[in-house]
């Protein structure tokens, strides 16, 4: 069975959320499982308060979200933080993956498709492949 292009992504930020937020381990995505719900729901990335790409939600397999990206002209410079996300992942390293997930989050903010931010979340964009899980509120937060 063939897994999704993101799926190292998805066992990787699972080792990242366990060590750093104690939660629940993530295993590997098979892409045969990977529901469609909320299809033609759009998810809205911003950088300083600029639209810089859109997410056109296309699966979900709880608690991941899956989608195609569309950079608006806005994203282009902040590309490199989600390649050096990638490249982290694929090296398997977590310190790296940490570096890359904090420059990430100081970087953008995601809003839900009814437009509220989201408070916490985990994003990876590779090419126009976008995998990502998120949280109404801050991890942490009781």
């Amino acid at each position: 069975m063939r897994r999704t292009p993101l799926a190292a992504d998805a066992a990787a930020l699972g080792r990242l959320i366990t060590q750093d937020h104690g939660l629940a381990e993530v295993s590997y995505i098979d892409a045969a499982y990977a529901v469609a719900v909320n299809a033609g729901m759009v998810w809205r990335l911003y950088h300083q308060g600029e639209l810089v790409g859109e997410i056109d939600e296309q699966s979900h397999d709880f608690p991941w979200t899956y989608g195609r990206f569309r950079p608006l002209p806005g994203f282009e410079p902040l590309r490199p933080l989600f390649v050096a996300w990638n490249v982290a992942v694929d090296a398997e390293d977590d310190e790296a993956m940490e570096r890359a997930y904090e420059a990430v989050r100081a970087a953008v903010t995601l809003t839900h498709p009814d437009g509220h931010q989201v408070a916490e979340f985990l994003l990876s964009i590779e090419d126009d492949e976008v995998g990502f899980r998120w949280h109404d509120e801050p991890v942490g937060s009781g």
